[in-house]
């Protein structure tokens, strides 16, 4: 919610709750424009051993092929 006051563009789509490498972690998905690109992205947050890690992976929408869809980008 914090990043749709400051990104207009910035549509949350969908989090979840996980394991991710053997620990929990929270997962969200997004939409955005990017400089005038369509963008899809998601983030992976998880601790492990006091340190909070962060994954990010993003794809533009002229890039999304069927295996992209199949990987979760939407």
């Amino acid at each position: 919610a914090e990043a749709t006051k400051t990104r207009k563009n910035f549509k949350l789509l969908g989090s979840e709750e996980l394991t991710f490498a053997g620990v929990p972690a929270f997962s969200f998905t997004y939409h955005e424009l990017d400089k005038g690109v369509p963008y899809a992205g998601r983030q992976i947050v998880f601790e492990k051993d006091g340190t909070t890690y962060t994954i990010t992976s993003g794809l533009n929408d002229a890039n999304k092929t069927g295996l992209a869809l199949q990987a979760g980008y939407r």
